[in-house]
C-alpha cells in the first residue's frame, strides 16, 4: 500500500511522450533466428509423401464431385465476376503482368 502511495498518478496521459521500443536480448535473438533457419532448411530436404498410402477411388470420386461444385459455385457468384472484371482492367493487367514477369509472355 505504501508504494502504491509514492507513484504518481497520471490524471492526463500526454500525447505527444516519446515511446521506447523495448526489444528482445540479442543472444536470445541470434540463438533463436538460427534454429528457424536451420528448421526451414530441414523442411525444404524433406519431400512430401501422402499419409495414406493405398488410393480410394470411390473417396476420390467424390471428393471431386465437390471440388467441381464448390468451382462452379465459385464462377456463377457476383464475386467473381466483379473480381474478373477488374482483373481484366488495363490498369490492374499491366500491373499483373509485371508482377508475373516473364511467365506472362508464356
Amino acid at each position: 500500500m505504501a508504494s502504491l502511495a509514492k507513484t504518481p498518478a497520471l490524471d492526463k496521459p500526454n500525447l505527444a511522450e516519446d515511446w521506447t521500443a523495448v526489444l528482445s536480448r540479442r543472444g536470445k535473438q541470434k540463438r533463436n533466428s538460427h534454429k528457424v533457419i536451420i528448421h526451414e532448411r530441414k523442411k525444404q530436404e524433406q519431400l512430401w509423401t501422402p499419409a495414406d498410402i493405398e488410393t480410394n477411388p470411390e473417396r476420390e470420386s467424390k471428393l471431386m464431385q465437390k471440388i467441381q461444385t464448390c468451382i462452379r459455385k465459385l464462377e456463377s457468384s457476383s464475386f467473381w465476376l466483379i473480381f474478373l472484371d477488374q482483373l481484366q482492367t488495363p490498369e490492374i493487367f499491366d500491373r499483373f503482368l509485371k508482377a508475373m514477369g516473364s511467365e506472362g509472355k508464356m
